[in-house]
């Protein structure tokens, strides 16, 4: 499937269709089973697991790492200007 999903003429059509009618027509067009939704979650696992997706359900949050706390003032947009005094 790969090979063939390189193809120019292929990778175009993918580029320029939703995923759902790209998905239903390569089904058609290489005669596998026209699941599109079952087809669509592999692809998204398969994006998730090679990190070109973040996962869905947070499953690779590490607990012991929180994210580093932010300030609650908002931010101005401006630099501080310097102290001279």
């Amino acid at each position: 499937v790969c090979e063939r999903v390189e193809r120019p003429e292929v990778s175009e059509f993918i580029e320029a269709s939703r995923p759902e009618v790209a998905v239903a027509a390569l089904c058609r067009r290489w005669n596998f089973p026209v699941e599109v939704e079952r087809w669509l979650e592999m692809a998204d696992e398969a994006m998730e697991h090679y990190g070109f997706i973040p996962p869905e359900d947070g499953e690779d949050d590490d607990p012991e790492d929180p994210p580093a706390p932010r300030s609650a003032a908002p931010a101005s947009g401006k630099p501080k200007p310097w102290d001279t005094g």
